[in-house]
Order: C-alpha cells, then sequence, then structure tokens
C-alpha cells in the first residue's frame, strides 16, 4: 500500500481545484498502469529478489 499526497496551489474555487486534482490522480494512475512498450513477455520479478 501506497500513500499520495496532492496539493493544489491556487484554483477559483473548491470545486475547481478539486476537480483538477480528481483529473491528474485519473492521468497519473493511467500512466502508472500502462504496459511499458520497452518490455516484452510476461512481466516478472523471477531473479531480481
Amino acid at each position: 500500500m501506497g500513500s499520495l499526497h496532492l496539493e493544489v496551489v491556487r484554483g477559483a474555487n473548491q470545486h475547481q481545484m478539486f476537480e483538477a486534482a480528481s483529473k491528474a490522480l485519473g492521468r497519473a494512475l493511467r500512466q502508472a498502469c500502462a504496459a511499458d512498450p520497452r518490455e516484452r513477455g510476461v512481466p516478472s520479478s523471477k531473479g531480481k529478489l
């Protein structure tokens, strides 16, 4: 389990700040979960631990 820290520096109102933070989180999660096109085969940690 990890942790998450979001900071909105400025915004017009709370709704827009929350919307921007939610969109940023969604984009970051999509990027983190995407397959890496540079990796081939089945992902494995065998021999790396």
